[in-house]
């Protein structure tokens, strides 16, 4: 079973050749016309506000409105069986929770899969 994670949103205006990038003072205002999500680009209706939270002891969150091409809202079984633990829990009992070895761990088996 995937863990989960927080998603990489990237809220970008994309400004023309020769156009400066923030106002006379420094100052600067985004009008986004590119939204990605996870690398991706996403559609977003135009007038549609975009929240962004964020907070000295609390994650960020956004919430934004997007187009949705295939929406799928249903149940399914684990993928791990209840009697070996998470992939997750048995690398930390391995590693101590060390988040360098994990990294590691989790990178070199991301760099086989992509071998496969």
């Amino acid at each position: 079973m995937a863990i989960g994670r927080g998603v990489d949103l990237d809220i970008i205006e994309v400004k023309r050749e020769g156009q400066p990038l923030t106002g006379d003072g420094g100052e600067s205002v985004i009008l986004p016309n590119r939204v990605l999500l996870n690398g991706l680009p996403v559609l977003v209706p135009s007038e549609s506000p975009i929240y962004i939270s964020a907070g000295d002891t609390t994650a960020v969150t956004a919430t934004l409105k997007v187009f949705v091409n295939r929406l799928s809202i249903h149940a399914e079984h684990p993928v791990v069986d209840d009697v070996d633990p998470p992939l997750y829990e048995q690398l930390c009992g391995e590693t101590d929770c060390n988040p360098i070895q994990l990294s590691r761990i989790i990178f070199a088996a991301s760099c086989l899969r992509s071998a496969w």
